[in-house]
This record gives C-alpha cells, structure tokens and sequence, in this order.
C-alpha cells in the first residue's frame, strides 16, 4: 500500500499509529533472522529487574555412606558460591523528517527497524562471544576465565591428540567441593580459519564407519559433537574450544527484563522540525556462572 497520500493528506501525529505495528513486525523478523551461534551455550533466565542478581552454584559431596547397625547418620556437606550478573540497557534513536517520508515512500521505513532488530541481535552476540575472547573474570571466584588455576587451557591442534587433552582436562574437572564433574565436550567452537579443519575432523567423508582413520589412529571423535563457527573467534586463527552443554552444566547465563524479553520500537512524531522519531530499546545481561564448562586450545 502507498502510505505516502496518507502522510500528506493527514496530521503527522497520526503517522505512529499507522507504522508502529508495520515497525515492531519488520524490528521482530529481523532480530529473529540474524544468527545467535552462542545461543546452545547458554542457559536463558531473564531478571524481573536491574538489580545485581546472584546465582548459587552449589557443590556437595554426598555419596552414601555404609551404616552400621546402630550406628548414626552423618551429615554431608554442601558448598555454594554466588556468580553475579544484571541487566543493562541497550537504546539507539533513528529521526526522519517529514520530506524522508513523502519523498521515499516508505521503503526507508520499512528497512530501519530491520536493521534496528539486526543490530540488537548482533550485540547480544558480541556481549556473549567478548566473555570468552576477553577472557572475562568470573564473579564466582575473581580470576579470568582461562586462568592456570582453573585447568581448563592447554595446546594442540584440532586433532586426535589435540581432543583427547581437551577432553581429558574437563573430565578430571572438579567442583568446589572436590567431587569430580566428569564432564565431555557437546561442542567444538572455531573461528573462520579453522572451519574446513574442524569439519574435516568431525565429519569426515569417503570412508566407511568402520574404517574412518585420523591423523594418529582411528577417529573416535568423528560426529561427536556440534560444530560452531564463529566470527567473532576469528581475533586468533589458531585457538579453538570445546563446551558441555547447559544442561549439564551452568556455564553461561543470559537473559532479559522478564515483562520485555527483546526489542522493541516506539514511533514518536516531531515538530519543528518535522518528522519522526523511532525510539528502539532492550535490556539484556550476560555472564560466565561457571568457569568449567569450556576449555580453550592454543592450537600449536
């Protein structure tokens, strides 16, 4: 439909009636489109508030013990430590004049909140990745991500041998109480460079399955784990990660402002000058809850 009749022919206060559901549709779709490659990392809990929230990581040593005829029960011990995060919010103004409008016939209009809705996703995107890239420090015991201390580093190309430290380090993972997490990696995240190795690594072809090899003896990791290739890696073209996945494992935390759970866009009509103004606004918060989740290979 030409809406530009209706924009001369009518006050421009009217105007945000008319675009403010064409708007929110256009800002949905786009931020629905763009790609969250992160997401399956994560485990989403949005926050009534802006309030510092705290998320108890709890760790407990209570295997059963025999008991004797007579004997008491003993008591088992639980650990809690406290990973903190909030919400911020994220806001940007778009103004258009009153000429813009009539002149272009919308399709101007019509392409700003795609790219509102875009540009949203891409920093929820960035926020999330610049955890891991910025080696973060984790509020639940104040060191960075991939300190020493937490064992979660180590060296090796994506191979065999490579896997195997990886997957050995997070299996010898334990929690603040000593008990050993066992955990194995559900994903293996790369950057740009690395993709073609990643892919041959994980899903090799021209072989029977009885018979795939790798560089040191038969490829026991071949469909092991999901593949994520990541842009935002590509500050090295060397290191790679493996991650368990969130259900086994509280590694990262997102979310939103739980009555606003994603963008959203108000048309507001100006004078002098004429025009519009597009308000877009959300309120998003991430955070590394727990370090052991992930580990990082400098891959050399």
């Amino acid at each position: 439909r030409d809406w530009s009749s209706d924009v001369c022919s009518s006050d421009l206060s009217d105007f945000p009636l008319l675009f403010s559901n064409l708007a929110g549709k256009s800002l949905d779709a786009a931020y629905q489109e763009e790609p969250h490659t992160w997401k399956s990392l994560a485990r989403q809990r949005n926050l009534p508030d802006f309030k510092q929230a705290s998320d108890l990581v709890i760790a407990a040593d209570l295997a059963p013990e025999p008991l004797l005829e007579g004997g008491e029960y003993r008591t088992g011990t639980l650990k809690e430590a406290q990973a903190t995060w909030k919400l911020a919010t994220y806001a940007r103004k778009v103004c258009l004049t009153r000429q813009m409008i009539i002149n272009d016939d919308l399709s101007a209009l019509e392409r700003v909140p795609e790219c509102l809705g875009r540009g949203f996703r891409r920093l929820e995107s960035d926020l999330v990745w610049a955890l891991i890239t910025g080696n973060t420090i984790c509020s639940v015991d104040g060191l960075a991500l991939f300190d020493a201390a937490h064992a979660n580093t180590g060296t090796g190309a994506i191979g065999i041998a490579g896997m195997n430290s990886a997957k050995k380090a997070m299996r010898k993972q334990k929690d603040a109480s000593g008990v050993t997490v066992n955990l194995t990696p559900d994903f293996l995240m790369v950057p740009s460079d690395l993709e073609a190795t990643a892919l041959q690594f994980l899903y090799p072809s021209g072989y029977a399955p009885s018979s795939i090899t790798g560089a040191n003896g038969p490829n026991v990791y071949a469909g092991s784990m999901q593949l994520i290739v990541e842009p935002r890696l590509d500050g090295s073209a060397t290191q790679w990660y493996v991650a368990a996945a969130p259900d086994r494992i509280d590694g990262l935390v997102d979310g939103y402002l739980a009555d606003e759970p994603g963008p959203t866009i108000t048309p507001v009509p100006e004078r002098d000058p004429d025009g519009l103004t597009l308000l877009a606004r959300f309120d998003f918060g991430c955070a590394v809850k727990d370090f052991r989740f992930i580990y990082r290979s400098s891959g050399s």
